[in-house]
């Protein structure tokens, strides 16, 4: 049979809330999930939109006038890339790839951006095998 034939992997999508709008305490949590599905067989793992901090549900369910304080937690609770918070998934992606022998690539939305000013974002972050991030900066 002829045609591409490609690398098979196994995948887990986690369907898992954030700690809201905890930074911190969800990328600790984030980092527990990725060893568990490391040690469940799983080469690329990937979350819920925006897991950290937050996706910001309450956009939709109050007038904008009650939600600055909750827009005031997401900001101070977005992820900055590089920052401490992108090298612990990192190193955790690193630490399962070696101690399994294979790929882990665990994907996660942010919010933050630094930039000539702060502003808030969301896209896909990804870490190579090797604990390196990949996506845009």
């Amino acid at each position: 049979m002829s045609g591409d034939t490609y690398q098979v992997f196994n995948a887990a999508a986690v369907q898992a809330s954030p700690v809201f709008l905890d930074r911190d305490a969800t990328v600790e949590k984030a980092c527990r999930l990725i060893e568990q599905a490391a040690e469940r067989g799983s080469d690329l793992v990937v979350f819920p939109e925006v897991f950290i901090p937050a996706y910001p549900l309450w956009s939709f369910l109050y007038p904008p006038m009650e939600t600055h304080g909750f827009f005031h937690r997401l900001f101070q609770n977005a992820v900055r890339v590089p920052s401490p918070q992108t090298e612990k998934l990192g190193e955790t992606a690193f630490h399962e790839k070696v101690r399994r022998g294979s790929p882990m690539m665990p994907g996660f939305e942010h919010t933050l951006r630094p930039a000539q000013i702060d502003q808030l974002l969301a896209f896909l972050k990804t870490f190579t095998p090797g604990a390196q991030a990949v996506g845009p900066e």
